[in-house]
């Protein structure tokens, strides 16, 4: 195995009990995306009534990526009443999170900040299985970045500003092409 986390996957992950454990190492992408909202959705129908998100090896994150954690921070607490905590979470994530208002839907835990036990016996990394970044097919991606950009206008009036263009752009890209193929990133 490659001793670069980055080059094989960005995201471990493991369930115990009811909750659900992930762990970002590297860039968190949108190139994750589909395979994140997967495991989250299974998590949460599997009867996961709390999901812990360790950041401490996360070199960033992009807003399709924490798009997908609101929704499924909102999806989790709708269903199930239960909560999302992210954990080790460097100043500048922080201070991401805070002006997106995603702080208001689980709870942050700084870098360094105590937390009490997660788990007995204490999950290991062993624990942990990666999580595939390129398995979904363009389209996929496509819906899950609509959809996880959808929920991030949905948290403020401030986001909806944010990420206006960003929606305009993806509802478009999202369209029949109508015989017509387009390039990506076009």
């Amino acid at each position: 195995m490659n001793d670069n986390p980055s080059t094989n996957h960005v995201l471990e992950v493991a369930r115990q009990g009811a909750t659900a454990y992930l762990r970002v190492l590297g860039r968190a992408t949108f190139t994750v995306g589909p395979a994140l909202k997967q495991f989250g959705t299974a998590s949460i129908e599997e009867g996961c009534t709390r999901m812990v998100l360790d950041v401490s090896a996360c070199e960033g994150m992009d807003s399709t990526f924490m798009g997908v954690l609101a929704g499924m921070a909102t999806r989790l607490a709708r269903q199930t009443g239960g909560k999302m905590l992210m954990l080790n979470v460097n100043y500048k994530l922080f201070e991401i999170l805070r002006t997106l208002g995603l702080d208001q839907l689980m709870e942050c835990r700084r870098l360094g900040a105590v937390t009490e036990p997660l788990v007995k016996p204490p999950l290991t990394a062993q624990a942990l299985s990666p999580i595939a970044a390129a398995a979904a097919d363009r389209q996929t991606t496509q819906r899950v970045m609509l959809e996880a950009h959808t929920t991030l206008a949905a948290v403020s009036a401030d986001n909806q500003l944010r990420f206006k263009d960003v929606l305009t752009y993806l509802r478009e890209d999202v369209k029949p092409d109508n015989g017509r193929s387009r390039p990506p990133g076009e």
